[in-house]
């Protein structure tokens, strides 16, 4: 692929004619053969010349054409664009749509997992992160306490959020209501809150497992069911005060 190719046809956004996005210039530098040996430090290191950069930059364009597809689908000029782009991306690299595909679903995997079975704490000099594995019904607790110079880290596992406040109740920072403080974050994390939820109703209920699925049918098949999908768990996380309903959000 030469410069040209890029200029004239694989342009995404801004101006059709000119490369003047950051994201353009990202890929254009990426691929492009005159731009290859330019590249900036900083952009070497967001995208460095790897397989897992080349699935990047393809769930980069996949992610926006799928998202242009619902938001303006008689745009076909322009999904035109990102559709040659994504084509190019596998000639150039050797990696195949599904390949792309499946790359954006474990990415997908991992911001939900990271997002709705977790939560921080932090206090005076200790902070900390909870988290819930919904397959085990297992917290992980992971802290840091001390000085900049002399600081500590410690992991410990419970069975349950009793377990959990009373193995925190054993730090001397966190015993007391450090440790009720943090028990009771815990509880609203949104796995854990859903776990409580199919206990006491005995009834199916959105599983993290589901918030991943939502999302990927979306990004496969863009049209209002599966975008109806998305809002109607957003809004029962946004019934329940918790921020985390925009990762389920289009413009998330």
């Amino acid at each position: 692929m030469g410069d040209e190719d890029f200029d004239i046809r694989d342009v995404l956004e801004g101006d059709p004619r000119d490369i003047d996005t950051k994201k353009e210039f990202l890929l254009a530098s990426y691929f492009c053969e005159g731009l290859i040996n330019m590249r900036h430090v900083e952009v070497a290191q967001i995208l460095p010349k790897n397989r897992n950069s080349d699935l990047a930059a393809g769930v980069m364009v996949y992610k926006d054409m799928q998202e242009l597809r619902f938001a303006d689908p008689q745009n076909t000029e322009r999904i035109g664009r990102y559709e040659t782009m994504l084509k190019l991306i596998e000639d150039k690299s050797g990696v195949k749509r599904e390949d792309i595909v499946k790359h954006f679903a474990l990415g997908v995997a991992e911001i939900v997992d990271e997002e709705f079975n977790a939560y921080g704490f932090g206090f005076t000099d200790i902070l900390g992160t909870v988290t819930y594995a919904p397959g085990t019904a297992q917290y992980e607790l992971y802290y840091s306490y001390g000085s900049s110079t002399f600081k500590h880290t410690a992991t410990a596992f419970a069975s349950s959020l009793t377990d959990l406040h009373a193995k925190l109740n054993k730090h001397f920072t966190l015993a007391g209501s450090g440790a009720k403080k943090v028990v009771e974050m815990a509880q609203q994390i949104p796995a854990v809150v859903y776990a409580s939820q199919y206990k006491e109703r005995k009834a199916p209920v959105d599983t993290v497992d589901l918030l991943k699925k939502t999302i990927v049918n979306f990004y496969a098949d863009p049209n209002q069911d599966t975008y109806n999908a998305r809002l109607g768990i957003a809004a029962r996380y946004k019934a329940l005060g918790d921020a985390r309903y925009e990762v389920l959000l289009l413009t998330a």
